[in-house]
């Protein structure tokens, strides 16, 4: 009975867009290492679909997401609604890479989720205990996540794009939930902190300062050509977060307002070294500006990860003139 479930809700919520996928008194369902059927996880949408769970029990089941809503770009029709509905349910003992208990992953469409009068209890997982959520307006409502654990973040959960920006919460208990950065919930990156560091032409003087938009960096030629940004990944309220869409390998591009030579915008693009969920380092070596002493050139920095930030940060270079024993690069 419960591998016939497994299959029908597996089956169906894949092929079901204008109606609702509902769930009632499930029993109980628990991880059976004989069934003869593979499904990607208990149920799973590659669409946008319409999903209600109430009164089940999902226990003990691993290496795969109870819920699963994947990733889909190729939808015809992209307003489709998506929704998840979990109400009086109980998730415990799951265990998973990230999201035992709940996984989403939308591309295309943005569900709306209601958790209400629900537990999550001992779930585990390297990132994320209970949920993964990106992406969707998340709502909890008088439910509890007790004894939870992640290795790395999110002992509850973890909210990516735009779901931190859309999550509520009322009357939650959380308990006993462990990490190793001792976030229960977390939240990942969507910005970055931008920081330019260089020495100076004889190699003895660090140069070190953040950029923010607007901001003015003064510096030789040469100490820019030898320089790097960093860029530290944010949450939306500062704090460094982890981007774990490709393990933060993305594209970045510089463009300079007025290069001296062509006096023309001119784009490059700019390698991504160091990459990791924490952050990035950008090498300048191979933007010739070719600029001169005391000239000023505005500069835009984009950088954008698979799912994370895409984000933009302009400042002034303005490079002074030579000391004695410096040269400049022409």
């Amino acid at each position: 009975l419960m591998d016939d479930i497994w299959v029908w809700v597996s089956l169906l919520s894949m092929k079901l867009w204008e109606d609702t996928v509902q769930i009632r008194e499930m029993l109980r369902y628990e991880y059976n290492t004989t069934s003869k059927y593979l499904t990607p996880s208990v149920i799973f949408s590659g669409m946008p679909a319409m999903l209600k769970i109430k009164g089940c029990e999902f226990f003990s089941i691993r290496k795969t997401p109870s819920i699963l809503f994947a990733r889909s770009t190729d939808i015809p029709n992209k307003g489709k609604d998506s929704s998840i509905w979990i109400e009086d349910s109980e998730f415990s003992s799951l265990s998973h890479y990230s999201g035992a208990a709940l996984t989403v992953l939308p591309a295309a469409y943005f569900p709306k989720i209601d958790i209400v009068n629900s537990s999550f209890r001992e779930n585990n997982g390297f990132v994320a205990g209970s949920f993964l959520i990106y992406d969707s307006k998340l709502t909890v409502n008088n439910s509890e996540f007790i004894r939870n654990y992640a290795v790395s973040t999110g002992a509850a959960m973890m909210l990516g794009g735009t779901s931190q920006k859309q999550f509520n919460q009322n009357n939650v208990k959380l308990e006993n939930n462990a990490a190793y950065d001792m976030q229960v919930i977390s939240y990942e990156a969507i910005d970055y902190k931008l920081t330019f560091t260089s020495q100076d032409e004889l190699g003895e003087k660090k140069i070190s300062q953040t950029l923010e938009n607007g901001s003015v960096l003064v510096v030789s030629n040469l100490e820019f050509l030898r320089g790097n940004l960093s860029l530290e990944f944010i949450d939306g309220k500062g704090r460094p977060a982890p981007d774990y869409s490709g393990l933060g390998v993305g594209k970045a591009t510089v463009l300079i307002s007025n290069h001296k030579e062509t006096k023309l915008p001119t784009k490059f693009t700019v390698a991504v070294e160091q990459a990791a969920p924490a952050g990035a380092t950008l090498p300048l070596n191979n933007v010739l500006i070719g600029g001169v002493a005391d000239e000023e050139i505005p500069i835009t920095v984009r950088f954008s990860s698979e799912r994370c930030v895409n984000v933009e940060k302009k400042f002034v270079v303005k490079f002074r003139g030579c000391r004695a024993g410096e040269f400049i690069v022409t």
